[in-house]
């Protein structure tokens, strides 16, 4: 819990909750933060606790307690952006050399980024015309787990997806 509002791993195991608890007759689901938002993985949450802006999430996938950063802004962003996370699909995934990316039909989708575990930005393609869907080459990167970006006109992320390249 943080403030009034309450964090819980979803049964799905993918996605974190919000609940807003400020009125505890009438809990309201603020909305779900889905793995990859901001960079976050969430893959397999199973167990979550809240301290300051940071979730500490146990994953079952990763065999790992994972620690993310969501401010409070980019916690109620990242609820209210959940409707253009279901839109957005990477496939396939895992990948060797290709990599498919299903766009969310929100005009001002400008770039699409891939960025490795340490936050290094790999490939950048900008998107012009609200095209729906971009292919990328990624049969040059390393093996490994990377993340996939949306970027949007203000030169926030959007939305963001986890993609695991494989050798």
């Amino acid at each position: 819990m943080r403030g009034n509002y309450a964090f819980v791993a979803s049964n799905l195991g993918d996605a974190v909750e919000v609940i807003d608890i400020s009125n505890s007759s009438a809990p309201t689901h603020k909305g779900t933060l889905v793995h990859g938002t901001s960079g976050a993985l969430l893959d397999g949450a199973q167990g979550i606790a809240v301290a300051g802006d940071y979730i500490y999430t146990v994953s079952a996938a990763n065999h790992a307690l994972e620690i993310s950063n969501f401010p409070e802004s980019t916690l109620f962003a990242a609820s209210t952006s959940n409707r253009t996370a279901r839109q957005f699909e990477v496939f396939p995934n895992p990948t060797v050399d290709n990599l498919t990316i299903l766009l969310p039909s929100v005009p001002q989708i400008i770039e699409v980024q891939v960025v490795d575990a340490m936050g290094t930005l790999n490939i950048s393609k900008k998107i012009y015309n609200n095209e729906p869907s971009v292919n990328l080459n990624v049969g040059h990167l390393r093996a490994g787990i990377y993340i996939v970006r949306i970027i949007g006109a203000a030169n926030e992320e959007v939305v963001s997806r986890r993609i695991r390249i494989e050798r």
